[in-house]
């Protein structure tokens, strides 16, 4: 299944077309949260709450190091929230922080 194609990025039952500009950012944001969480030290069942923003775009994370959802929120009045759960956001962070400017993730 192809979560994020081209401009198209999907999740369980959302879809939305980013533009380029949202597109770049999402893939640099995404890169900032994957840092953040290489870099973070919690304790067991410790949990985590990181957001990587611009005036484009949010990407947040939250849960354990090993077990989080990822939530995409779009900005300039598009009001659109879409949510990966935690059995795909590892991979989804991972796919998108590794893909420069070329997003594909399939599954």
């Amino acid at each position: 299944m192809n979560w994020i194609r081209g401009h198209l990025v999907r999740g369980e039952g959302w879809c939305v077309a980013l533009t380029s500009e949202e597109q770049r950012d999402l893939v640099a944001q995404a890169q900032k949260l994957s840092a953040q969480v290489a870099d973070s030290w919690l304790m067991e069942g410790e949990t985590i709450s990181l957001e990587a923003q611009t005036e484009v775009l949010s990407l947040v994370l939250t849960g354990t190091l090993t077990h989080f959802t990822l939530i995409l929120t779009l900005y300039y009045g598009r009001r659109f929230e879409g949510e990966w759960a935690s059995s795909i956001a590892d991979q989804v962070l991972r796919e998108l922080a590794h893909s420069g400017n070329k997003i594909s993730v399939t599954l």
